[in-house]
C-alpha cells in the first residue's frame, strides 16, 4: 500500500482521520480516512486520561486540567485538552463529569472547509475496591463536522497508592456509534477524499504517575503525566494511535 494514514482523536481520545503521502498522514475531525479508500472512524468520547485508582474521599470535590498532543507514527500532531469535575459519594464511590476537546493540524499539501475540532462530554462513575484498583464506566457524547457522536466505555485503574508518587496503569473498552453523519471532503495534492464516520469500537491504554502536594495529610490536589495508546477498529479497518497528556488537579 502506498499510502497509509493515521490521526488520533478521543474526544479523549486517540482517534482522528489522516490521509498520507507514503508515511505522511493527515488528522482531522474524528475522521481516519485512508489514502487508499476513504475510511471513518466514529470518535471514542475520551482522550488520555490521567486517573489514579483511590476514589476522591466523601464529601469532596476536586477539578482536573489536562493537555496534551497525540498522532500515529509519522502522523501529524492532534492537540486535545479535558477539564473534568469529581465528587466524591461514598468512600468508595465518585462521581465525574468532564468536557473534551481535540484539534487536528494538517500537512502543507492538504486542505479542507471542515472544521477541524472534535467537542464533547462525559458523565463517568468510579468504584473502589481498597486503594489499589478501581472500575470505571461512563457515557460520552459530542460532535464534529462529520456530525454527532454516542461513546459508552468500561474500564479498570491499578495502581500504588501512596502520599508521595501514585504509579498507575488503565484501559477501558468502548463503542462509538455515530449520529446524523455529514460527508466530509479532504483535497491532498489535488485529489480528493471523501467519508462518513462509521460505527467504531476498540481499547485504550493510559499509564502515568500522579505527585501529590500540600501537607500529607491534607492534600490540595496533584500534578500528573502519562503516555496513552488507543486501537480503534470497526470491522474493516483497524488504527493504532499514542500520545501524551500533563494535567493538574485542585480540590475544591
Amino acid at each position: 500500500m502506498t499510502r497509509s494514514l493515521e490521526g488520533i482523536a478521543s474526544i479523549s481520545f486517540g482517534i482522528g482521520f489522516a490521509v498520507g503521502r507514503g508515511m505522511r498522514h493527515l488528522a482531522i475531525l474524528g475522521i481516519l480516512a485512508s489514502a487508499c479508500t476513504p475510511h471513518v472512524f466514529s470518535p471514542p468520547g475520551r482522550t488520555i486520561p490521567l486517573e489514579g485508582p483511590a476514589t476522591i474521599d466523601e464529601g469532596d470535590t476536586a477539578i482536573q486540567v489536562e493537555g496534551g498532543m497525540s498522532a500515529e507514527v509519522f502522523g501529524e500532531p492532534i492537540v486535545h485538552g479535558t477539564v473534568r469535575l469529581r465528587h466524591g459519594v461514598s468512600d468508595r464511590l465518585e462521581l465525574s463529569g468532564e468536557a473534551n476537546a481535540m484539534f487536528f493540524t494538517l500537512h502543507e499539501d492538504a486542505s479542507t472547509d471542515a472544521h477541524r475540532g472534535i467537542y464533547g462530554a462525559r458523565f463517568g462513575v468510579k468504584g473502589g475496591f481498597g486503594e489499589h484498583f478501581s472500575l470505571t464506566g461512563g457515557m460520552a457524547g459530542g460532535g464534529s463536522s462529520g456530525g454527532g457522536f454516542l461513546s459508552p466505555d468500561v474500564g479498570f485503574i491499578g495502581g500504588y497508592t501512596n502520599p508521595y508518587c501514585i504509579p498507575f496503569f488503565a484501559t477501558r473498552v468502548f463503542f462509538s456509534q455515530p449520529l446524523n453523519t455529514n460527508t466530509i471532503t479532504i483535497t491532498d495534492n489535488e485529489e480528493t477524499f471523501v467519508g462518513e464516520p462509521q460505527p467504531s469500537f476498540g481499547v485504550a491504554i493510559a499509564t502515568g504517575v500522579r505527585i501529590p502536594f500540600g501537607p500529607r495529610y491534607a492534600r490540595h490536589g496533584a500534578v500528573a503525566v502519562g503516555y496513552g495508546f488507543t486501537l480503534i477498529a470497526d470491522g474493516d479497518e483497524s488504527k493504532g494511535f499514542q500520545g501524551f497528556n500533563v494535567g493538574i488537579e485542585l480540590k475544591l
